[in-house]
């Protein structure tokens, strides 16, 4: 993920990363299921994103 942001659209169910030049790109669409984000969390060390949801699940993504 390299120095970027990971943001959220939480309602939206979108997660995002927002690198230094403001260049942003869509990494997760859970909007299409109607699955809304909570506060998203990214262990940088295992490349991990750990997405819990408001239908009470979590989410992990290993990401390159």
């Amino acid at each position: 993920m390299g120095n970027g942001l990971i943001v959220s659209g939480a309602w939206q169910g979108q997660v995002f990363c927002i690198d230094s030049k403001e260049n942003k790109k869509l990494i997760i669409d859970l909007g299409k299921e109607k699955i809304a984000a909570a506060d998203i969390e990214y262990i940088k060390e295992k490349k991990l994103l750990i997405v819990p949801t408001l239908n009470k699940t979590v989410i992990g993504y290993h990401l390159e």
